[in-house]
């Protein structure tokens, strides 16, 4: 094959044309500073110093491979962890439900502790002074003699068997006039499931 060597002049050149520039400036370094750092002429044919790299080409794997070294399977010491790790959160999940259930509880009791404090100013406003307890402190809900039962709005607190009006722990509200916490007036009270006080005070 006849090439120009950088003087202009034909020179006889028995290797193979070089494919690409890349190659020939990668392994004809001299050519390559000739051409690009000592002149502005455009890259010549050079010749090579050393035969180009042939890789060799990569073997073909099949997906179900690909998808086994990407997602290795878990130990047995990652799937303890894993566990735990759920026990927890959900323990602290349930244990977070069960404290807006008890808030809940309580303020419905304060509701209805407000509902029959209401009955009884109702009461007093009409006879001019509260009803005596029932007994074992009850509010007095009867059917006869002093009862705010005429007072009391509908369906706000629930009855037990006794016609006594029971709070949300199956408990009967206890009532006292005049009150430890309120001696003009009156208490009314219930304690909740871990025995705080629940009153209107």
């Amino acid at each position: 094959m006849v090439s120009l060597s950088l003087d202009g002049s034909e020179k006889h050149d028995t290797n193979p044309p070089v494919p690409s520039i890349i190659e020939r400036t990668l392994f004809d370094p001299e050519c390559f500073q000739k051409n690009f750092l000592e002149t502005p002429k455009p890259l010549l044919h050079c010749k090579y110093m050393i035969p180009p790299l042939r890789l060799p080409p990569r073997p073909l794997r099949s997906p179900l491979s690909a998808f086994r070294s990407s997602s290795p399977a878990f130990t047995l010491i990652e799937l303890l962890i894993t566990i735990t790790v759920i026990a927890i959160l959900a323990g602290i999940t349930l244990a977070a439900m069960g404290g807006v259930n008890q808030k809940a509880t309580r303020d419905k009791a304060k509701a209805e502790i407000a509902a029959i404090s209401n009955a009884l100013e109702q009461y007093k406003s009409v006879n001019d002074s509260y009803p005596a307890a029932g007994g074992n402190n009850t509010v007095p809900f009867g059917t006869n003699g002093a009862t705010i039962r005429p007072f009391y709005i509908a369906n706000k607190v629930q009855t037990n068997a006794s016609g006594q009006l029971e709070d949300p722990w199956g408990k009967a509200y206890k009532y006292q006039t005049p009150g430890d916490n309120n001696p003009a007036s009156f208490d009314v009270w219930t304690t909740d499931s871990k025995g705080n006080t629940i009153g209107n005070w």
